[in-house]
């Protein structure tokens, strides 16, 4: 039996008796047998080797399925964004469209993308097909990436998405996709998740004034 990071790290203080001053409560589904009346006088030293061992374990089965974040259950995806009713769009030439809009509160610089498109098996037609993708610094002056197709989800258990645009180097606040088509819906286009790269904010640097080089 496998068991999640929980359950995992409940398990490794259960195993080491290294019990803190308020016990968690066994996860759902975790069956464990107290012994009642038996006083323990564990060695400290030999639990604590007991529970680094168990941290590495843990460690090391996060590393394997917690890395990938394309890897994701398909019950996450399937609350996707929807518009049925055409809306004017911030950029006049699409008129009026189905289009969502990011924020990210000020002026990054971007990177890789990655984007999941509707997965619930009865909407996939709804997903985004042929899109428009658009960015701005302001929200007034925009600037044309490209156009890209999105490829259709499969319904199945487990949906990683696929790679959005490669935005390395791009400067925006916003970022807006335009559904230009969608996978076979004739009222509603929607769309699940997109994730942006960003990267770190540079602190300012102080003014330092004039270089001084040592006199010869």
């Amino acid at each position: 039996m496998i068991l999640s990071l929980p359950r995992l790290l409940w398990a490794s203080w259960r195993w080491g008796s290294f019990k803190p001053r308020s016990e968690p409560l066994p996860p759902a589904g975790l069956q464990v047998r107290r012994e009642r009346g038996v006083k323990n006088e564990p060695n400290q030293k030999e639990h604590m080797k007991q529970y680094i061992v168990a941290l590495s374990i843990i460690f090391a089965l996060c590393q394997i399925s917690c890395s990938d974040s394309s890897k994701a259950d398909a019950s996450i995806w399937l609350d996707p964004w929807v518009s049925c009713t055409p809306t004017a769009n911030p950029i006049t030439k699409y008129g009026n469209s189905h289009w969502i809009h990011y924020d990210f509160g000020s002026v990054r610089t971007l990177s890789k993308s990655w984007i999941w498109n509707t997965n619930d098996p009865q909407k996939l037609n709804q997903g985004f097909k042929k899109v428009s993708i658009d960015y701005s610094e302001d929200g007034e002056t925009w600037t044309h990436y490209g156009e890209m197709n999105f490829p259709k989800a499969e319904g199945k258990a487990v949906y990683g998405g696929f790679a959005g645009p490669d935005l390395v180097g791009v400067k925006a606040r916003y970022m807006l996709l335009t559904a230009l088509s969608n996978h076979g819906d004739p009222a509603c286009s929607g769309i699940t998740e997109v994730k942006f790269n960003l990267l770190p904010i540079e602190p300012a640097k102080e003014n330092e004034g004039p270089k001084r080089y040592p006199e010869l």
